[in-house]
């Protein structure tokens, strides 16, 4: 399961993303500054299948990943990890190059998922891609306003509903949240308090593990990156920047 808000900002764009796993998962690498070819990325490392859910590149174009439920068809084994693709497109000076290296990998081994990128800093919007197990479907998305997605690999009944509930209000207080206010919101739980269908997700079998905010401007990037469940006041975060290049 997982959580991304992106809000369109002045020459620039702010995308926070609650990353949501099972505890028995393997902990995050903090974020680093990564170099592939001609260009510079930022992302934090899943060390059991040597991906990340979360990167942002000196173009300014942003990849994350989101599990989704799963498909009509099983995977073909061995199974390999989701993150892997957005690994391999971080260096990507936009999304039509990540959309074609994402053709040429074997769909086939990864389970269902939802990859966004979004960019460019100066007029961005959102290409998301849906894998089913069977079929990719892609479809561009107006970055003009505030949008919000969420996936589920476990089945969660209401997830997505609450949280996007939970969204809306946030917008009726703020139509353009700031990084604070994402900030607080991806560290919330509602009147309800800690659960399965808080922003901040807390269940015996998974949970929220990291907090990622990612800041585009007009010439740099800014990424803010929290381990462990967001709303612990104690949770050590990380901050990274990169100068973006040919930045206007």
């Amino acid at each position: 399961m997982c959580t991304v808000a992106c809000v369109p900002l002045p020459g620039g764009y702010l995308l926070g993303h609650n990353r949501d796993e099972r505890w028995r998962r393997a902990r995050g690498r903090p974020p680093r500054l990564y170099r592939r070819g001609s260009r510079a990325f930022l992302a934090p490392r899943d060390p059991e299948g040597g991906g990340t859910w979360i990167a942002v590149n000196d173009a300014g174009w942003s990849f994350c990943i989101l599990n989704a439920a799963p498909g009509t068809r099983a995977p073909r084994r061995p199974v390999r990890s989701r993150g892997r693709l957005v690994w391999a497109i971080a260096h990507s000076r936009g999304a039509g190059a990540a959309l074609e290296l994402l053709r040429r990998e074997n769909l086939a081994h990864l389970r269902p998922f939802e990859l966004l990128a979004v960019g460019p800093p100066r007029a961005p919007r959102i290409l998301r891609l849906a894998w089913d197990g069977q079929t990719l479907r892609v479809r561009w998305i107006d970055a003009a306003r505030p949008r919000l997605f969420v996936a589920s690999s476990l089945g969660a009944q209401g997830l997505a509903s609450s949280r996007r509930r939970r969204w809306y209000r946030l917008l009726s207080a703020t139509a353009r949240p700031d990084p604070r206010a994402l900030a607080a919101w991806l560290a919330s739980h509602g009147k309800a308090g800690p659960g399965p269908q808080s922003v901040c997700m807390h269940d015996s079998r998974a949970g929220t593990v990291s907090r990622t905010l990612v800041q585009v401007g007009r010439t740099a990037v800014l990424m803010r990156y929290r381990e462990g469940p967001p709303c612990r006041p104690d949770a050590r975060e990380w901050i990274r920047r990169l100068a973006l290049r040919h930045a206007r």
